[in-house]
């Protein structure tokens, strides 16, 4: 379950590595960096992941030619990614252990190097822009949009596909130079390898061979902006949907201050289990097996691991639009009359135990993410096992406690937006017997 064995490395330039040793002839090299798409200006809107997919090719003035890196990789079985989201650009390499040594070259260089390929550039920008028409083309943009804009105006800009494919199509090699040399910093920066268990030392000689390069730019932060809506009472928002769809997504929102892993944060990971789960949970057991008005319910806790202002955490589900006004009351009502016997809070935290037995299933990567992720942001590791006996020890009065606080929360403050083609907002007031306010987005 934890990797006793791993090996974090501090080097001088501001790069943490962190090695994982595991019964593999193989390696899965990464390359993790704190720069997402969340701390974009306007003027930089989408040039993160242009330049993750520009970065992506292992390009550099070593390694200046994307053909003949795809060709060598090819050869050696190897197989490439890279990705951006919303706080983490990365980077990752997975081969034979033997490789890993050009691996940790290619990777290395490409951030402390980079060359621009200019043959990549168009296509690069094209595949960008296809992405974002990708996701402007789901049903469900428009809602995560239209909430996104309502709750975050400030930072309305940060989830508009579309703007962001104009502004793709501007950008020139000089920009993203400069971004990659004000961004792509060394003090944030993670490196993680997997490699077999004889291997650490060597590993460990290869990171400090090819990572320990000038830091450029010791003085360069990134800074990210804090995602806060104060709500002063409970609403309910139509947003339209343009599909013809008849089905609904109903979606409650409380955007809340949560400290990673509080008694609060463990509580509601408890509470999940308990309310949600398919088999027991009362969401389920009302709104499915009584009345067949959903398929599925889920609870999302977004907890910020570094910034708990910036937290949140919702309930979703979906219905026939016809079905909004008696699945909102019913959920509500729910909410209203929810209450917790010690049986359920045992068999909730029996399933915590089975989800960390799961979790003992690792794979190439398991480690690094986990860990990475600690690493990352610069706060201590709290290794997996610790987590599971932090949940079992969560008392039955802090869990209660909690579920007060939620019932309040989404009671008086919560923000209930529901995406269908019809505005249901009067037929759902004439149902609910109490004050809301009503709003068509």
């Amino acid at each position: 379950m934890d990797n006793k064995k791993k090996k974090i490395i501090q080097l001088k330039n501001g790069i943490r590595a962190i090695i994982i040793p595991m019964n593999t002839l193989l390696t899965s090299v990464a390359v993790s960096m704190l720069l997402g798409e969340r701390h974009e200006k306007p003027s930089e809107m989408e040039l993160t992941h242009y330049m993750e997919h520009l970065m992506g090719r292992f390009t550099s003035t070593k390694y200046s030619d994307y053909k003949t890196i795809n060709q060598e990789l090819n050869k050696r079985g190897a197989i490439t990614n890279a990705s951006v989201s919303d706080y983490e650009t990365r980077f990752y390499i997975e081969g034979f252990y033997k490789d890993a040594e050009y691996f940790i070259d290619l990777l290395s260089n490409t951030i402390s190097n980079f060359h621009l390929e200019k043959n990549i550039v168009k296509q690069e920008k094209q595949a960008v822009m296809q992405e974002l028409r990708k996701h402007i083309a789901d049903y469900r943009y428009v809602f995560n949009r239209k909430i996104w804009n309502y709750m975050y105006p400030k930072y309305s800009y940060q989830f508009d596909h579309e703007k962001h494919i104009q502004k793709v199509q501007t950008y020139s090699d000089d920009q993203v130079y400069k971004f990659v040399k004000s961004h792509v910093l060394c003090q944030n920066t993670v490196v993680s390898i997997t490699c077999p268990h004889d291997a650490v030392d060597k590993t460990s000689e290869l990171v400090k061979k090819y990572f320990s390069f000038p830091n450029k730019n010791k003085s360069a932060t990134i800074k990210y902006p804090l995602y806060q809506y104060d709500n002063e009472c409970l609403k309910v928002l139509h947003i339209k949907n343009n599909y013809n769809n008849d089905n609904a997504i109903v979606r409650l929102i409380v955007d809340n201050s949560i400290k990673y892993l509080s008694k609060e944060h463990l509580s509601m990971m408890i509470l999940r289990e308990i309310l949600f789960n398919f088999e027991t949970g009362i969401f389920y057991k009302t709104l499915r097996d009584n009345l067949g008005l959903i398929y599925n319910i889920s609870m999302n806790l977004s907890v910020d691991i570094v910034n708990p202002k910036s937290s949140s955490y919702y309930i979703e589900t979906s219905t026939n639009y016809k079905n909004l006004p008696q699945l909102i009351k019913t959920i509500l009502t729910i909410i209203s009359n929810l209450k917790l016997t010690e049986n359920e809070i045992n068999n909730g935290k029996q399933k915590i135990i089975v989800k960390y037995e799961y979790n003992k299933f690792n794979d190439l990567t398991s480690f690094n993410s986990y860990y990475g992720e600690y690493l990352l942001h610069k706060i201590p590791i709290v290794e997996r096992h610790i987590v599971k006996d932090k949940l079992l020890k969560v008392k039955k009065s802090d869990i209660l406690k909690t579920l007060q606080k939620i019932k309040k929360e989404l009671l008086t403050n919560g923000l209930i937006f529901y995406y269908s083609k019809f505005n249901m907002n009067t037929k759902i007031q004439d149902t609910i017997d109490t004050k809301i306010k009503y709003i068509a987005l």
